[in-house]
């Protein structure tokens, strides 16, 4: 199957030259668009974690950093820590980071690669999964979601997003979990317990 807009591009060039046909190919690819998806989150203890989908609409693309703004302009960058990873060592009391990503509880979830800073390249047509990390949040972000936004900067560009719009009607990690029957309160109270017996 051809790609209408080559076949456009090639017509183009055939009658008007190479010249009209790249200026049409840079305004085509200056406006490719990232398309971020939140497919789950969790907010604890100032520490919120996010799942998320990342593709583009036209062409591959580099995000060179991720960060946090918060509503008095303060920027936040991704932490290295990994709650996932902390979660499996339930011998020295990592049951308790259950409660703030249990991904490892889930195949989907816990193919997302964690982010801590490096550049990511975002494949046309294919979607990049990352985990995300921002703490040492000091303020309830759940009840000022609106005032919070998250941004990407790429190609010397910043495409900002609110918090808000971006985790609307996104279920967050433990009830995700949940609707996969997999109840992670319940698991940790009775994991906990059962190593403080010992």
């Amino acid at each position: 199957m051809s790609n209408p807009f080559a076949t456009l591009l090639k017509g183009i060039a055939e009658n008007t030259g190479t010249g009209a046909a790249t200026k049409l190919l840079k305004v085509y690819f200056d406006e490719n668009q990232l398309i971020p998806m939140v497919r789950t989150w969790n907010f604890v203890e100032g520490a919120l974690i996010l799942k998320l989908e990342l593709k583009t609409d036209r062409a591959p693309m580099a995000i060179n950093e991720i960060f946090l703004e918060s509503p008095n302009n303060h920027y936040l960058l991704p932490s290295k820590k990994n709650f996932a990873e902390l979660s499996n060592n339930v011998l020295s009391g990592g049951a308790k980071y259950m409660l703030y990503d249990p991904s490892n509880k889930n195949a989907y979830l816990s193919s997302f690669i964690p982010y801590t800073g490096e550049s990511i390249n975002v494949e046309f047509e294919k979607i990049s999964t990352i985990s995300v990390v921002f703490t040492d949040i000091e303020s309830d972000i759940k009840n000022e979601l609106s005032k919070w936004k998250l941004i990407f900067r790429y190609n010397q560009k910043l495409l900002s997003f609110d918090l808000e719009e971006l985790l609307a009607e996104t279920p967050d990690l433990l009830l995700y979990m949940k609707k996969l029957g997999i109840d992670v309160e319940a698991y940790v109270t009775e994991t906990t317990k059962k190593f403080s017996n010992w």
